[in-house]
């Protein structure tokens, strides 16, 4: 049996929360009391035969706006892969409606039924569902509330915690276990591209670049020279710096490289740390990279201090013959005239 299945287990309380893969931890965020760093909705990836992580990301839901980027990351996942979802409590002070109505699409049941202090978990895959146009902005959808979502997607275990009436703080803890069988992974016929075979290993070891990995007309390298041209009368290029969000790269990078006059301008990544994820997708898309060793200590001022430094000396070190650089923080989004 343990040769079919998976073991998933989910631990929730007031200071942490746990996810145990076959009785090993995956994914672990711990908080306090006072500062209860691990609230909000967290979601997990995992692949559906291997098993390994393959997007673990945090939403603090507690606060305003954060619902459109946990909507954003369940648009973007490959159909077939195992999701695990945990809403801490607090986690739907503002989980607005598409939020909401994604959760539904992959299988909840309870998510809109769900009070501020109590606690959710699900263990589903992902669905198979038509893709949307892609977008420079985040869903804007308005679904409709007062019925729920048709579920799509394949609900193996789903757990609620409640309050009981006239109780004071959050609810008691969660234990969730369930038993998921293994699936094959989802094939595409241009994963038998042995020119595409540095992206089929990309998709299959992380998840959320649907426009990447997805069965229909993925985007290659050739889209970093897809842009429409425009007359420049100087090249300048482009540093674009990054550290430990390549959702937030990613999306950067496709909002840039589709911005006209990207196909004619040169482009350098500088990474904080060396980041496996985000050094692979640079590759993808054959721009050029470097990995900067972080300079002081995590949280400071001095680390980030020390990575601009390093992105402004090296990117005239990189490009010699240029006279002005123009410097990117990866949590922007370019508007189409941004380079012209």
């Amino acid at each position: 049996m343990q040769e079919d299945v998976f073991k998933i287990q989910v631990i929730v309380n007031k200071q942490s929360i746990c996810v145990y893969v076959n009785d090993q931890v995956i994914y672990e965020k711990i908080g306090t009391v006072a500062e209860r760093t691990h609230a909000g909705m967290h979601v997990v990836v995992l692949h559906p035969t291997g098993g390994h992580v393959k997007l673990a990301r945090q939403f603090l839901t507690h606060q305003p706006a954060e619902d459109r980027n946990l909507a954003a990351c369940l648009e973007s996942l490959m159909p077939g892969n195992i999701l695990v979802v945990a809403a801490v409590p607090d986690a739907v002070m503002f989980l607005g409606p598409d939020a909401v109505a994604l959760l539904e699409e992959m299988g909840a049941s309870r998510i809109r039924h769900l009070a501020r202090h109590e606690t959710w978990v699900m263990v589903a895959h992902t669905p198979t569902r038509v893709q949307r146009p892609p977008r420079y902005h985040y869903p804007l959808r308005r679904p409709n509330v007062t019925a729920p979502g048709t579920p799509l997607g394949r609900v193996w275990g789903e757990g609620v915690s409640t309050r009981r009436p006239g109780r004071v703080g959050p609810s008691a803890s969660l234990d969730f276990d369930v038993f998921v069988p293994r699936f094959l992974a989802v094939q595409c016929e241009w994963h038998q591209d042995e020119t595409l075979r540095e992206q089929r290993e990309f998709c299959e070891r992380y998840d959320g670049y649907v426009r990447l990995c997805n069965c229909q007309d993925p985007i290659t390298s050739n889209f970093r020279h897809s842009a429409e041209k425009i007359n420049i009368r100087e090249v300048i290029p482009l540093a674009m710096l990054t550290a430990i969000k390549p959702f937030n790269f990613y999306r950067q990078l496709l909002n840039l490289l589709e911005t006209p006059g990207a196909s004619q301008t040169p482009i350098l990544v500088l990474v904080d740390g060396y980041q496996q994820e985000i050094v692979h997708l640079t590759k993808l898309f054959k721009l050029d990279v470097l990995v900067h060793r972080p300079q002081g200590e995590k949280g400071s001022a001095t680390l980030l201090n020390m990575h601009f430094r390093f992105s402004v000396h090296n990117v005239f070190n990189f490009f010699p013959e240029a006279k002005k650089a123009i410097v990117l923080e990866d949590d922007l989004l370019l508007s189409p005239d941004f380079l012209s």
